[in-house]
């Protein structure tokens, strides 16, 4: 990811990882998470789309790239987490 685009926009789009673990959780394991942990992952969601798009070196391979690191980070650690319960 970090070779197709830009060090800021890689960071930016995996600071949404904690978003795409709770969709995860609730989409293929269906383990929804308290209201409050949703409610937390709004100004996370909006800042990381305020921040995004300022990025003047958006690139579409980048952003898919920077998300599959997203998914399997959150497989990586909700599979961890279920290993240890």
């Amino acid at each position: 990811a970090y070779a197709a685009g830009s060090l800021p926009f890689v960071s930016i789009v995996k600071s949404a990882e904690p978003a795409t673990m709770a969709l995860i959780n609730a989409v293929f394991f269906g383990k929804l998470l308290p209201a409050p942990v949703y409610a937390s992952l709004i100004p996370v969601i909006g800042g990381v789309g305020l921040a995004s798009l300022k990025e003047l070196n958006f690139s579409a391979l980048c952003l898919i790239l920077s998300m599959m690191v997203n998914v399997t980070s959150s497989l990586r650690s909700i599979m961890a987490k279920g290993l240890t319960n």
